[in-house]
């Protein structure tokens, strides 16, 4: 019998080791389209961003001959009304981990007298330029990044400073990391109880 539950008990262990190898999570840690805010020139106050060296609008689909991503809703002017390109910080530092970053940005709308415009893009280890022409249109940005050593936010910095710039939309950052199920930390738990269990009435 206690050969039976010794080996049972082992089974488990190993099976909660596949289950624990084989399960992930995709934690959406921010995710913003700029809707609730209030569309301003020079806005300051955002739930979920800084804006710091500079300034951004905040800018409803078709004011400014602008349009937003679906022809509705709200974007960001990433250069705004003050002759001073500002720098949109997340007010969240995100944790050590591998995030995947998303985003819609788009070269200057304004019909002429703008651009081009440059914008980094500034998060964990990643860091890119994006040289975008006038009119450019929206493009899907999707990248990888791992945030290692400290906490880190994400940064979009816009060069320059003419009052009209890229619009950004979209922001979308999701972490990915292997993580236990419930199940299997369960299972885990009880095969190691009933192998020591075992392994005490053996030497008694």
């Amino acid at each position: 019998m206690d050969s039976k539950l010794k080996y049972a008990s082992l089974a488990l262990i190993v099976s909660s080791f596949i289950f624990m190898n084989n399960s992930s999570a995709s934690i959406i840690s921010l995710s913003d389209n700029f809707n609730s805010e209030t569309t301003e020139l020079n806005s300051v106050d955002f739930t979920n961003w800084d804006v710091i060296n500079g300034s951004v609008d905040t800018v409803s689909s078709g004011s400014f001959s602008i349009d937003c991503i679906g022809g509705s809703g709200n974007c960001i002017d990433l250069d705004g009304s003050t002759g001073d390109a500002g720098d949109l910080v997340s007010k969240e530092f995100f944790a050590l981990g591998t995030y995947q970053l998303q985003f819609q940005l788009s070269g200057n709308q304004q019909p002429s007298g703008f651009g081009p415009d440059q914008v980094t893009v500034s998060f964990g280890d990643y860091s890119e330029i994006f040289n975008l022409n006038n009119n450019d249109p929206f493009t899907n940005i999707s990248r990888f990044a791992n945030v290692l050593g400290i906490e880190s936010k994400l940064t979009f910095s816009h060069s320059g400073g003419d009052n009209g710039g890229a619009i950004l939309d979209d922001v979308s950052v999701t972490q990915n990391n292997t993580v236990p199920e419930p199940t299997s930390l369960a299972l885990l738990s009880l095969g190691l109880a009933g192998f020591g269990f075992s392994r005490k009435k053996k030497k008694a």
